[in-house]
């Protein structure tokens, strides 16, 4: 397999529909979640990640088999005790595509819009 192949298949990147980048950021949330064990939103992320009913759209098995992972050995590896998660590794948040006005540069002349 040449790299043109394997990044054809969209194997690596964000999700490609909106369904998936949101659950995409609702499994990020969980992870930095997880970095406060101890609190009622870690409690709460951990509970999510443990819980193994998969009859809600967004349940920790549904999500992970959507985005591609599975979901016992990605819980196991996000609940160990010397999990990076725990040792405040840096989380990537998807970019999303948000409209920017930009300012012209000092010393452009602006055009005024005349209706």
């Amino acid at each position: 397999m040449v790299p043109d192949q394997f990044f054809a298949g969209r194997a690596l990147g964000l999700p490609d529909s909106p369904e998936k980048r949101l659950m995409f950021a609702v499994l990020l949330d969980a992870i930095s979640r997880l970095r406060q064990r101890r609190s009622t939103r870690g409690i709460e992320a951990e509970q999510w990640i443990c819980d193994e009913d998969d009859a809600r759209i967004f349940s920790f098995v549904n999500v992970c088999g959507v985005l591609g992972f599975e979901p016992r050995a990605l819980a196991r590896r996000l609940l160990a005790k010397g999990s990076p998660i725990s040792r405040r590794a840096p989380l990537r948040h998807p970019r999303t595509s948000r409209l920017r006005v930009t300012l012209p540069r000092s010393g452009q002349r602006q055009v005024a819009a005349t209706g």
